[in-house]
C-alpha cells in the first residue's frame, strides 16, 4: 500500500472536528506537508468535507453547509500578483532650459540676449507595474438557504463569498414549487432552533432540476474537546411532492476520547411514507416524529451498551487508579 492510500485512509477515518490534528500528525510522520498538494488528497479531503457535511464560516461570522448537493465548477478568476514586474520605473526626464529673465522674448529691452541656463530634470516616482496571475478555485459550493456562492481553501478552510442573493433555483422550478421550498426553509429553521443546540447545526434545502424531488440535509456537529468528545448527527430527508411521499437516512458517529479511545457509528434508513399534506407543516412534523423516536431509542442503546457490553472491559487505569466510567458520555 503506498503512502498516498495510507493518508487517505486516514483522512476517511478522521472524527468530524479532528481532521487538522489528523493532517498534521501524516505531515510529522512524512517529513513534510507536501501529500497535501497530491490531486488525490485533495480529492479525499472533498469526499471526506462532503460526507460529513462541513460548516465554514465567513470573515463576517456567516456560515454556509458544504453539500455533495451543492457543488458547483470550479472558478478561475485573475488576481494582481505581489511581486512587481521588473523595469517598472518612470521614465527620465530631459533638462529644460530655464530663462534668467521674464517674458517669453530671446532680448531684454536693451537688445541684450538673454541668459538661459539648463535646469535639474524633475524627479519622477517610479511607477510599479503588477502582473496578472490566474488562481483557479476548485471547492467552490452554493448554499440554497443562505443564497451563497462561495469557495474555499480545502487545507486552511479559508472560507470567500464569490457571488451574494443567488437563488438560480427560481429560474427552472414551477411557482408553486419555489413557494413550497421557501415554507419548508422557514419551518426547518423553527424547527433546528427548537430541537438544536444553537451554533451547531446548519441545513440546506435542494430541488433538482425538475422540481420533482426536495431534499433536506441536517448536520450537527456538537464538539466538545474540552472534555474529550464530539460527535455528529447528519440526516437527509427526500420528498417526492407529486406522490407526497417522504423518505430519508440518520448517521450518527461519536468520539469519545477520554483515558480510551471509543467511536461510534450509528445509522437507520426510513422508507417511503405518505405525508398527511403536501405543505411544509407536514413535511418537517413528520421527519421531526422519526428523529426524535430514534434520538430516544439512541438513550436507551448507550444505557444498554454501557451496562452490557462496556464494562466487561473496564480496567484499572496505570496511572488515576481508577476504573474508566464508560456510562458518562450521552454526545448528542
Amino acid at each position: 500500500m503506498t503512502s498516498i492510500k495510507v493518508c487517505k485512509y486516514f483522512i476517511k477515518s478522521s472524527p468530524v472536528g479532528e481532521l487538522h490534528e489528523v493532517l498534521d500528525d501524516i505531515g510529522k510522520v512524512l517529513g513534510s506537508n507536501d501529500f497535501l498538494q497530491t490531486q488525490d488528497i485533495k480529492d479525499q479531503l472533498r469526499e471526506y468535507y462532503e460526507a460529513h457535511k462541513l460548516h465554514l464560516t465567513f470573515s463576517d461570522g456567516t456560515t454556509a453547509l458544504v453539500s455533495a448537493q451543492g457543488r458547483q465548477e470550479p472558478i478561475v478568476k485573475y488576481v494582481q500578483s505581489e511581486v512587481p514586474v521588473s523595469g517598472g520605473a518612470g521614465a527620465t526626464q530631459q533638462p529644460k532650459k530655464v530663462s534668467l529673465f521674464s517674458g517669453d522674448d530671446d532680448e531684454d529691452e536693451y537688445g541684450a540676449e538673454k541668459q538661459q541656463v539648463e535646469a535639474e530634470p524633475e524627479e519622477q516616482q517610479p511607477v510599479q507595474q503588477y502582473a496578472q496571475e490566474e488562481v483557479r478555485e476548485d471547492f467552490v459550493y452554493y448554499d440554497p438557504v443562505k443564497k451563497l456562492k462561495f469557495s474555499f481553501d480545502p487545507i486552511t478552510l479559508e472560507a470567500r463569498v464569490e457571488e451574494e442573493n443567488v437563488d438560480w433555483e427560481t429560474q427552472f422550478l414551477a411557482p408553486e414549487t419555489v413557494s413550497l421550498r421557501d415554507d419548508i426553509v422557514k419551518a426547518m429553521n423553527s424547527y433546528l432552533n427548537r430541537q438544536f443546540r444553537k451554533g451547531t447545526t446548519e441545513f440546506g434545502v435542494y430541488c433538482n432540476a425538475d422540481g420533482s424531488e426536495i431534499r433536506i440535509e441536517i448536520s450537527c456537529h456538537n464538539l466538545n474537546f474540552k472534555s474529550f468528545w464530539g460527535g455528529e448527527w447528519l440526516s437527509t430527508w427526500v420528498i417526492t411532492p407529486v406522490a407526497g411521499t417522504i423518505s430519508g437516512s440518520i448517521k450518527i458517529r461519536n468520539h469519545y476520547f477520554e483515558s480510551g479511545n471509543i467511536q461510534f457509528n450509528m445509522g437507520k434508513d426510513f422508507p417511503n411514507a405518505k405525508l398527511r399534506a403536501n405543505t411544509a407543516r407536514a413535511i418537517v412534523d413528520h421527519l421531526s416524529k422519526e428523529e426524535t423516536n430514534y434520538q430516544d431509542g439512541l438513550e436507551d442503546m448507550y444505557t444498554e451498551v454501557s451496562e452490557r457490553l462496556l464494562k466487561g472491559m473496564r480496567r484499572i487505569m496505570p496511572i488515576t487508579r481508577t476504573k474508566f466510567d464508560w456510562g458518562r458520555p450521552q454526545l448528542l
